[in-house]
């Protein structure tokens, strides 16, 4: 009798731990998710810039320190076309690179509005006036 207890016992055994590997396995997963930066080839550019400032000075490179580019007044739409992060001091911030009607140069978050089609800046810049 003793023999037959144990086949029993590891029959209940094996069933048990199948059972617990099946419903294991059948569960639904948690959904992992993340938050990345906006790729440009996937956005389709990197967006446009409606500037704030009154008449601000564009950079020749990113900087407040740095030489001076072209200028641009509150409301010019300039195509963004790299940014720069800078994690220290007073340049800290996004700079974005921006060109459009043969002005061309860096400029700080600080200073513009970012949107991520000409329309919308359009849209801005005339709200803004």
């Amino acid at each position: 009798m003793i023999p037959r207890i144990d086949k029993l016992s590891s029959t209940l055994i094996l069933f048990v731990v199948l059972a617990l590997v099946v419903f294991v396995g059948c569960t639904k997963p948690e959904p992992v998710t993340f938050n990345l930066d906006t790729t440009p080839i996937l956005s389709g550019g990197l967006g446009w810039a409606v500037v704030s400032g009154a008449y601000v000075r564009l950079k020749a490179e990113p900087g407040f320190g740095t030489r001076d580019g072209d200028y641009a007044r509150r409301g010019d739409i300039l195509q963004v076309v790299a940014t720069e992060r800078a994690f220290s001091g007073r340049d800290r911030g996004t700079w974005y690179r921006l060109e459009g009607d043969g002005t061309s140069g860096w400029l700080h978050q600080s200073l513009m509005s970012l949107y991520p089609s000409r329309e919308r800046a359009l849209s801005a810049a005339e709200a803004a006036r």
